[in-house]
This record gives structure tokens, C-alpha cells and sequence, in this order.
């Protein structure tokens, strides 16, 4: 037979606000502490792809002369 707390366990399956808070808490920090350095990684690979862009003009411009 069933339960009379069977209804209630249904409606304890959402989040309270509490919980959404700090969840919502929580991703922020985490971008927060991932996106600059994630920023940091892209300009050093922009860095990395001019010099060797450059290296391959300064070999062409030797092989030309």
C-alpha cells in the first residue's frame, strides 16, 4: 500500500532558491577564476603564431635571395 509521505518525497525533487543560489554562486566564481586564464593561453598563442608567421617570411625572404 502506499505511503501517506509518498507525495511529499515527489515534491522535494526541485532545487530550492538557496540551492539555485549558490549554484549560480558557485559557476561564477568558477568562470571567474577559468576566463583569465583562458585569456591568457589565447594571447600567448596569438604571440606564438606571429613569430613563427614571421620566421617563415625571414626563410622565404632567404630562399628568394
Amino acid at each position: 500500500m502506499w505511503s501517506i509521505s509518498a507525495p511529499t518525497i515527489a515534491a522535494r525533487r526541485a532545487f530550492s532558491l538557496i540551492e539555485l543560489l549558490v549554484t549560480v554562486g558557485l559557476v561564477g566564481l568558477l568562470l571567474a577564476i577559468v576566463l583569465p586564464s583562458i585569456q591568457a593561453a589565447r594571447s600567448a598563442a596569438r604571440k606564438t603564431h606571429c613569430q613563427n608567421n614571421l620566421r617563415q617570411l625571414a626563410i622565404a625572404a632567404q630562399a628568394f635571395h
